[in-house]
């Protein structure tokens, strides 16, 4: 599947899957690199930060291991376009993938939606 990022949606989603809220979605449309975000109950986008310091172990199968010295999260201020996630809704048998569209325009979430199975699921792709 390939590298993603996790999201919480703390904005509502369409009510008729309120049961999907406290979920961590995954999303291809940041920047796959397993970072943690947020969209908040005002409708703003923020990522979790860490800062990490390398520890040797002798015990560890690389040798070491990151330590996190401090956490603290920052508002994705400039974010502009649709930023879609997606998690199997697990009441549904057989579990249908979800895919939600959260579009933001400057920083600010205008809407979520659900899309429709149809449509695929739009990647961001490195420019070379």
């Amino acid at each position: 599947m390939g590298m993603y990022d996790e999201l919480t949606c703390k904005y509502p989603l369409p009510e008729e899957y309120a049961d999907m809220q406290d979920r961590e979605f995954q999303t291809k449309s940041l920047e796959r690199l397993l970072e943690q975000y947020t969209i908040t109950a005002d409708g703003e986008l923020w990522i979790r930060q860490a800062e990490r310091e390398w520890v040797e172990d002798s015990n560890s199968a690389l040798g070491g291991y990151f330590k996190t010295l401090r956490e603290w999260e920052e508002r994705v201020e400039d974010f502009h376009g649709d930023l879609y996630f997606y998690d199997f809704r697990v009441q549904d048998v057989p579990q249908d993938l979800v895919t939600f569209r959260a579009r933001f325009t400057h920083g600010k979430l205008e809407n979520i939606i659900v899309v429709p199975k149809r449509d695929a699921i739009p990647v961001r792709r490195s420019v070379r």
